[in-house]
Formats: C-alpha cells, sequence, structure tokens
C-alpha cells in the first residue's frame, strides 16, 4: 500500500511542477586556470563530483577548512563557478 501511494505522489509532482529559468551571469574560462585559482589561491579541496549524465560535463564541489565552497560545472576545455558559498549559506 506504501508503495501505491508512494507512486501516486510521484506522478501527481508532474501536475503541480512548474518549470522555470534563472537568468544569472556565471564565471567561466579555461579549464585549468579554474582549477588552480580553487586549489592553490583560495585552498579549496575537491570532496566531490559527479557526471552530468544529459551531457557528459562534471559538476565538482570545492571546500575549504574555514566551510566556504564552490560548485564548479566543467567539461574537457571550459570550467564554469556556478555557485559559492558559506556554512550552509549559498550565493548565485
Amino acid at each position: 500500500m506504501k508503495a501505491l501511494g508512494l507512486l501516486l505522489f510521484i506522478f501527481s509532482l508532474s501536475v503541480y511542477a512548474q518549470p522555470f529559468t534563472y537568468n544569472y551571469q556565471v564565471t567561466c574560462g579555461p579549464v585549468m586556470p579554474i582549477i588552480e585559482f580553487l586549489s592553490k589561491t583560495q585552498s579549496e579541496e575537491l570532496t566531490w563530483s559527479g557526471s552530468d549524465i544529459t551531457d557528459g560535463s562534471v559538476y565538482s564541489l570545492w571546500q575549504d577548512k574555514q566551510g566556504n565552497w564552490t560548485l564548479l560545472k566543467k567539461n574537457t576545455q571550459i570550467a564554469c563557478i556556478i555557485g559559492s558559498g558559506t556554512s550552509g549559506t549559498k550565493t548565485i
């Protein structure tokens, strides 16, 4: 019975979900200079990464010891900083 309720809930989400778009500037550039900036200048370390199955790009999360973080999306040539923040806060 729980499984049926869960399935109905999941299918009902599409009825209420509204598509949306964020329009904001991101910082992009060649991969190596951005990674060097994060690791050397900002003292952040790679803590997580995952592949986007739709376009083959890689998301990665970089963090320092003070709780600052940067979310990066990259392909083989270009990296974009798509978010950053500190200790439970975020900026876009």
